[in-house]
């Protein structure tokens, strides 16, 4: 199934969580920590809108999307978890992708 986000929403593939240390030592589960990490599948079409300015607040006119689908991106939260062919996607707002990773 492929997904298409409305509006704002982006969807995501979160990266897993290191299961072993450098040195081999396997992680168990519990401590394993939560990624941030994720790649973008799938932007919706109105991330790239710019909103009125009608104020003093300089951030209401700033373009929302500065990333492009395929790219590794760090979130402040995981969204909506939603299973499609066994595989676990995220949908998130576009304000909550913080920052691409290069």
């Amino acid at each position: 199934m492929k997904l298409r986000p409305v509006n704002k929403q982006v969807v995501i593939q979160m990266v897993a969580a290191k299961t072993e240390t450098e040195s081999g030592l396997v992680i168990p589960e519990q401590a394993q920590a939560r990624t941030n990490q994720a790649v973008v599948v799938a932007i919706g079409a109105r991330a790239w809108e710019r909103t009125s300015y009608t104020g003093n607040d300089p951030y209401q006119c700033a373009t929302t999307a500065e990333f492009k689908v395929g790219d590794r991106v760090i979130v402040t939260n995981h969204g909506r978890e939603i299973t499609t062919n066994n595989e676990a996607i995220n949908i998130v707002h576009v304000d909550d992708v913080i920052a691409v990773v290069e």
